[in-house]
């Protein structure tokens, strides 16, 4: 585990948190935090969690700029950086599995919420803004995780499952996605990799070709010295990525929480009570479904009609006979 070194559990959460009790108790925070460990390595690879706690257990972490410690180098400094992003995300995301737990007591009559002498529960709403907002801090944190292991290259990242995946996508990054859907967020580029590859496969392919997919794919990198073929595929590349986008947004849209988006990706505002915004979440994410289902299958159909048009044989001309008149006959045979 990425914690309790020296058995410094509770202060390294205070210290990632800030907004936790001093008197926190490490010892309840531990299955929560593997269990967020789980759910962040699954996207961030194995590797690099490795990486990370490696570094942590070594004497070179946080170690003072003094002769007597380990030297200071940038690559320990990278890695100070990468461990207390992971830690930060870990504990942020083990604090929401936690909170509908921490005002409950659970005894042999049942749950009972615990509560101070001169303090009061929070209302519905105001305990769902503030877990909607530390799930919100927590996701920022992976988000920077992400964006951090993207900008420093770490080998490790490189080699992530996730990673070598999107490089084999005609949208191979966040970047490249905002162009045809903007996500402004590399967390949910990478969350959206698998779902991006099944669009790939089951849509794109189909119509381009395997062939002409895979000179696709080889011309992207190319500057010039392009064939013919080369630069009509290039030409098609926005009308292929983008209802590839389009198409992608929808699946995770059916398959994903809510909550994994960004905000103001789909949001919709509190009006009255937790129910009536889960409400409004339901209808707002039917009304995109439906509009991005429409436009991503007009621009499958508009692909496969510039396709047809680009590579499609010239019609050969055919002889036909011309009309003559037979007699007793009304009209013209041919």
């Amino acid at each position: 585990m990425l914690f309790n070194k020296d058995n410094s559990g509770s202060a390294e959460l205070r210290q990632l948190l800030g907004f936790i009790d001093a008197s926190t108790n490490f010892d309840k925070w531990i299955t929560w935090l593997r269990l967020s460990q789980r759910q962040t390595v699954s996207l961030i690879g194995r590797d690099l969690y490795n990486r990370a706690k490696e570094h942590y257990k070594s004497d070179n972490f946080n170690s003072p700029e003094i002769e007597t410690e380990p030297e200071r180098t940038d690559e320990n400094l990278k890695n100070d950086e990468l461990v207390n992003k992971i830690q930060l995300t870990i504990a942020l995301f083990a604090y929401v599995k936690m909170i509908p737990s921490i005002d409950a007591g659970h005894g042999n009559a049942g749950r009972i919420r615990i509560v101070g002498e001169t303090e009061r529960p929070l209302t519905a709403v105001e305990a769902y803004k503030d877990e909607q907002n530390i799930q919100n801090l927590a996701y920022e944190a992976l988000e920077d995780l992400i964006v951090y292991a993207e900008e420093e290259k770490f080998p490790e990242w490189e080699k992530a499952p996730v990673k070598q995946t999107a490089g084999q996508l005609l949208i191979p990054n966040a970047a490249t996605f905002n162009l045809y859907y903007p996500i402004h967020s590399s967390r949910l580029y990478f969350t959206l990799v698998p779902m991006m590859q099944e669009v790939q496969d089951r849509h794109v392919i189909p119509i381009l070709t395997r062939e002409r997919f895979d000179a696709l794919k080889a011309a992207l990198p190319k500057k010039a010295d392009l064939t013919d073929e080369e630069t009509k595929l290039l030409g098609l590349l926005t009308s292929v990525c983008r209802p590839m986008a389009l198409m992608t947004i929808k699946l995770a849209l059916e398959r994903l929480p809510i909550e994994v988006f960004p905000e103001g990706l789909v949001q919709t505002q509190i009006v009255g009570t937790v129910k009536e915004k889960q409400i409004a979440n339901d209808r707002t994410r039917l009304s995109m479904i439906q509009s991005l289902t429409d436009d991503a299958q007009a621009g499958f159909t508009s692909l496969q009609m510039q396709i047809n048009e680009l590579f499609s044989p010239e019609p050969t001309e055919k002889y036909v006979a011309p009309p003559k008149a037979e007699e007793g006959i009304k009209g013209f045979l041919f």
